[in-house]
């Protein structure tokens, strides 16, 4: 659930009158009020994630393990809603692949495939000295990520589980 915290902070960061605005041209979400600097003003709308940017951080990832990787590629859409009533909505449909050459032996293309929604409420937390998330009501029963491998025409798919986040929501203690 990485992603969720880089589609919140992207252009938000500034938080006095002062600050320079976010372009709108970044997002999908509609440009806050010239005069309303809040938090929510500045994530509110939909936000559309850089697919092919994530398939190049992802193999740069990689590459810096010592990794040789050929390629990346993103095919698909990711989106995350924040609505100014405390809805969430993070719906995907993405699939993220990077091919990498294994020492002097075949190429190794790994697949990642994200499908399906993640919701929740979203609020800020009134404790923090500084603008801050927090979720609750989570439910990712409808997201799935499944990973596969290929290495030499042989192939292999695994499910992969999604972790349970220990991150503190709104109304927990």
């Amino acid at each position: 659930m990485l992603l969720i915290g880089a589609f919140a902070l992207v252009g938000c960061a500034a938080t006095d009158a002062d600050a320079e605005r976010p372009d709108p041209a970044s997002s999908d979400a509609p440009a806050p009020a010239a005069d309303d600097t809040s938090p929510t003003a500045c994530v509110t709308g939909q936000w559309s994630a850089d697919v092919d940017d994530l398939a190049d951080q992802l193999g740069s990832a990689l590459a810096d393990t010592g990794m040789t990787v050929i390629t990346t590629r993103a095919v698909g859409i990711q989106t995350v809603n924040f609505g100014e009533d405390g809805d969430f909505h993070f719906d995907n449909d993405l699939v993220v692949a990077v091919d990498v050459q294994i020492s002097d032996g075949p190429t190794m293309t790994v697949a990642q495939s994200h499908r399906g929604a993640t919701t929740a409420s979203w609020g800020w937390d009134a404790a923090a000295d500084r603008p801050a998330m927090l979720f609750d009501d989570y439910d990712d029963s409808g997201y799935t990520v499944e990973n596969s491998v290929s290495i030499g025409g042989v192939s292999s798919t695994t499910p992969i589980e999604i972790p349970r986040s220990s991150t503190p929501r709104a109304g927990s203690s």
